[in-house]
């Protein structure tokens, strides 16, 4: 998503920077366009954090399911108890999965932000 917007800034970007602005516009239009982009930035982060809260939530509750499982005695268990853990386990891989994507498109932007030179103004 955040690939799709920074594209589409750019293309804004570029239309407005060919036409016949003059200079002080530009230099406005370019500045709100960063700002914009920023924060369009922040908001995937944020979205990217929350994605990974939920999945954890989503664990826990899993893993609530999974207590019933070790309550059982070995008598108790027939098929169907084994396939439904073994489902409730993928479902617990899945939303690992989805947490660890969600977390490592967060930390990718975060070291690139701190491997970046600082700029003075």
């Amino acid at each position: 998503m955040a690939g799709h917007l920074s594209n589409a800034v750019r293309r804004i970007r570029t239309v407005i920077m060919n036409t016949a602005l003059d200079c002080d516009c530009r230099h406005r239009v370019d500045s709100a366009l960063q700002r914009f982009a920023a924060l369009e930035h922040l908001r995937d982060q944020k979205r990217s954090l929350e994605d990974a809260h939920h999945q954890r939530r989503t664990i826990e509750t899993i893993l609530e399911l999974l207590r019933e499982f070790d309550e059982l005695g070995f008598q108790d268990m027939d098929e169907s108890v084994l396939r439904e853990a073994a489902l409730l386990f993928e479902d617990i891989a899945a939303a690992a999965q989805a947490a660890s994507h969600s977390l490592k498109l967060v930390s990718s932007d975060v070291s690139s932000t701190f491997d970046k030179p600082a700029t003075t103004p």
